[in-house]
């Protein structure tokens, strides 16, 4: 469990979204598209994809989490280090994961116009495009899961922040 905790919080500080990973799996939904014959764009009722695990990630209770996996952290950083960066990195890169998902823009998607490639709908827009994978998501979740997830991220960089001041 350290092991692929420690691999998912690389992959998702590089901004990738490790579906594979996760501890939830990913909507069975199809992706909703409307389609006005002269745009595509984000289907809003799809949003509602994501509305039990923003629900579930809603009802967390960091402090006790975080407290909890207090004791486990120098594994984390020992896991970390597979990857041949440094043990210390960690605490670096949980909050680097973090801003990515804080930082996340609010673009209206149901504006934002998709194009077809090969057999995946992107967004037309270089600067919505070039959002990291994992930013891209949080905007897929829609406006009021992504304000949840965004508010859960800086309660858990803040949580974070502070134990990493008390522990020096």
């Amino acid at each position: 469990i350290i092991e692929r905790s420690a691999s998912l919080i690389y992959l998702m500080a590089q901004g990738d979204v490790p579906y594979k990973l996760l501890p939830v799996s990913r909507p069975k939904a199809a992706f909703p598209i409307s389609d006005d014959g002269t745009q595509v764009v984000t289907d809003p009722a799809g949003f509602e994809r994501y509305d039990a695990m923003t629900q579930w990630l809603q009802g967390l209770d960091l402090a006790a989490l975080l407290s909890s996996l207090e004791s486990f952290i120098p594994l984390f950083r020992e896991a970390w280090s597979y990857y041949g960066e440094d043990p210390a990195a960690f605490d670096m890169a949980i909050v680097t994961m973090l801003d990515l998902v804080i930082a996340t823009p609010e673009i209206n998607l149901s504006e934002a116009r998709l194009i077809r490639r090969e057999a995946v709908w992107i967004f037309e827009d270089p600067a919505i495009e070039g959002l990291s994978p994992i930013q891209k998501q949080v905007l897929r979740m829609g406006p009021a899961n992504a304000e949840i997830v965004k508010a859960k991220a800086a309660e858990a960089r803040g949580l974070w922040l502070d134990q990493l001041s008390e522990s020096i």
